[in-house]
């Protein structure tokens, strides 16, 4: 269903710029320029419907857009890695944590082995 949606933007994509590339210019900067145009009888109607076909393929598009949250997978959000730098940093992490604990080990092990020296030193008095 997401995919088929996608398809139905990308194809109102196109009909949106096909639309908005066959309208007259309304004046602005090409009217300034001496570019200005006379409109006849029908061609004002034509504009109309024109913009009217523009306004919906847009709101179309808008509406689309925001269905597609609802098509996303969300089951197991929690666990996906959204970009790379959260991989990276979440690789860091792991790797700090695991370079802290085999500190505290060498740590503990050093601690032992100097317990274990000052007992034999004192059983020695």
């Amino acid at each position: 269903m997401y995919s088929f949606i996608i398809v139905l933007i990308i194809l109102t994509a196109i009909l949106l710029i096909l639309v908005v590339l066959t309208q007259k210019s309304k004046g602005g900067v090409s009217s300034q320029f001496g570019g200005g145009s006379v409109q006849m009888v029908g061609v004002k109607k034509t504009s109309d419907l024109l913009e009217r076909i523009t306004w919906g393929l847009a709101i179309t598009m808008m509406i689309l857009a925001a269905s597609t949250t609802f098509f996303v997978d969300k089951s197991g959000q929690e666990d996906r890695i959204k970009s790379v730098s959260e991989q990276k940093a979440k690789e860091t992490n792991l790797g700090n944590t695991k370079t802290q604990q085999q500190q505290q080990q060498q740590g503990n092990t050093q601690l032992q082995n100097n317990t274990q020296k000052e007992n034999k030193a004192e059983e020695k008095k």
